[in-house]
């Protein structure tokens, strides 16, 4: 039976199932994550924040969320799906900077985010 499950987990590894499988968790929680992080936004009244002062704020503010990666591939997938809302930039002391757009629509932003596969 272990064997079994071995070999099945080492299948979905090499045919990159189980990448897809995480991708679509990851996914499917995206406009709650979208959720906190304009929260965090709006509540500093600024659109730009060094990106480990975010990852904290979203931990703090999520207790299913304590892995930083997790949170980390989450901003990726905002920046691959939402490219024109949310943004990083270098700053000149080496912290990279999360910037977003206020002046979008949120409802508009969740809704592309829902419909998201």
């Amino acid at each position: 039976m272990v064997k079994l499950k071995e070999k099945r987990a080492l299948a979905e590894k090499e045919t990159g199932y189980a990448y897809q499988v995480q991708r679509q968790k990851l996914i499917s929680s995206l406009p709650n994550t979208f959720d906190i992080i304009f929260l965090i936004y709006q509540s500093r009244q600024r659109s730009v924040l060094a990106k480990h002062e975010l990852v904290d704020r979203i931990i703090d503010r999520s207790p299913k969320i304590v892995d930083k990666g997790e949170i980390e591939e989450q901003l990726r997938l905002l920046q691959e799906f939402v490219p024109e809302w949310i943004s990083e930039k270098a700053a000149l002391s080496g912290d990279v900077l999360c910037c977003i757009d206020t002046a979008l629509s949120q409802s508009e932003i969740r809704q592309r985010l829902q419909g998201v596969e």
